[in-house]
């Protein structure tokens, strides 16, 4: 299961317990070797350690430790308890290494004393929008969060980032990035624009960072969540597929993500199918799409998204759509109509029965809905075949060869679907924060 990012906190002062056998006052067993923790005076020559409450700040700044600390301007103290954390996102504290050898001796109701510890310096906590995802293999992982992310006091919207990077030409996606974060902020909630930038991972990107993903998006690999290591390792850039997104939203706490269409079976023989199906079966959060891309086999998509067992549910439609168009004649289960109902059903899944991903299929809006793509998809389709194209540079080549034949329609109608989704992604986490 995921669970939200933490901001870390100051822990408060503390003192020791009375017969804590790591106490100041407490006399050591006859013949035992006097404790590091004790007040006693230290050997000659031996330095004083950085947590005496009367060793001075470094030049110019307050103590890292205590509540003086000046904060990153503005914001709030990043040391204060009172922080409010993004919404979504917990606000348990973490301890450093020095907290944990400290508080299980000391209690933290008491004034500050000038306890001498001999222990290594602690570590200084880091910005308001800097957290931490704790793991017990690798140790933390850091997402940056953009100010306005971290400053959240409404629900949060995951989008991702490589429509921007390689889906669209410039400067056409940078508009369209920027249109799909006002969409969500029209709509009540805050858009998180999700990527990797010199092997860190961003949730949410300020303005010049967005600008340059959609500028220099050549310089941006694409990545699905199996690469994400290679480049969190590495300290390179990439832009996120949906698999990719879908599992760093969850990780920053993030349950509702916006995307144009999901990947999934390939047409043909080849058993080519989307890395997206899986994650989006194991991760819990809803991804708002127009189905599946319409170059893909889609009866072969949606059973297998059955057999992983990933909730399908129509928003306001009984077919799964069709990417451009609103129909593709296969029928689902499942419909809803008013975003707290799907709201109510998601809490169910992941509350009450620990489920993974929700796909909400959303059709694209009428007015921009194109038919009749088949023969155009086909003969993409025969293009990649004799030119070699597989793997990842299938579909962003099959897209390009539908924007040529459609006059640049399919394009138009991209951007349209992908709005619609962003609007329908606002309204369901805003109805998600209603329900929690």
């Amino acid at each position: 299961m995921y669970e939200p990012a933490t901001i870390t906190h100051e822990q408060p002062p503390c003192t020791p317990l009375p017969g804590d056998p790591l106490s100041t006052s407490a006399a050591p067993p006859p013949g035992a070797a006097s404790s590091r923790l004790t007040s006693a005076a230290l050997p000659p020559g031996a330095a004083n350690s950085r947590l005496t409450s009367a060793a001075p700040p470094p030049a110019g700044a307050g103590s890292p430790l205590d509540s003086s600390y000046p904060p990153p301007a503005g914001a709030g103290s990043p040391l204060d308890s009172s922080y409010p954390p993004p919404a979504g996102v917990a606000s348990l504290p973490l301890p450093t290494p020095g907290d944990a050898a400290v508080a299980g001796a000391l209690r933290a109701d008491a004034a500050p004393s000038s306890i001498e510890i001999d222990l290594p310096p602690p570590t200084i906590r880091r910005l308001p929008w800097r957290t931490d995802r704790r793991s017990q293999i690798t140790g933390p992982m850091q997402l940056v969060l953009a100010p306005e992310v971290a400053a959240a006091r409404r629900p949060i919207v995951a989008l991702e980032s490589t429509i921007v990077a390689h889906g669209l030409p410039w400067p056409d996606n940078l508009a369209v990035a920027r249109e799909l974060e006002d969409t969500v902020r029209q709509a009540g909630a805050v858009p998180a624009t999700i990527a990797v930038v010199d092997g860190a991972v961003r949730i949410g990107l300020p303005g010049d960072v967005l600008e340059q993903l959609a500028r220099d998006g050549a310089r941006f690999a694409k990545a699905g969540a199996t690469d994400l290591a290679i480049h969190l390792a590495r300290g390179t850039s990439a832009a996120t597929t949906v698999s990719a997104t879908a599992l760093l939203a969850a990780k920053a706490g993030i349950r509702v993500f916006a995307t144009g269409g999901i990947g999934g079976v390939h047409r043909g023989d080849a058993a080519d199918v989307s890395h997206d199906l899986p994650v989006l079966a194991r991760t819990p959060i809803a991804v708002i799409s127009a189905g599946a891309k319409a170059i893909l086999d889609l009866p072969r998509t949606l059973e297998h998204l059955e057999t992983l067992g990933v909730l399908v549910v129509g928003f306001r439609t009984g077919e799964l759509p069709a990417f451009y168009a609103r129909s593709s004649g296969l029928a689902l289960d499942h419909r809803v109509d008013s975003a707290a109902e799907l709201a109510a059903i998601a809490r169910c899944r992941w509350d009450d029965l620990g489920g993974g991903g929700i796909l909400v299929a959303n059709p694209i809006p009428a007015e921009a809905a194109i038919d009749g793509l088949d023969a155009a998809i086909d003969g993409a389709l025969a293009e990649a075949a004799a030119a070699g194209v597989t793997g990842k540079r299938l579909t962003p080549f099959l897209l390009a060869r539908l924007a040529a034949a459609t006059g640049g329609a399919s394009i138009r109608a991209n951007r349209a679907l992908a709005v619609h989704n962003a609007q329908v992604a606002a309204e369901l986490a805003l109805a998600l924060a209603l329900a929690a």
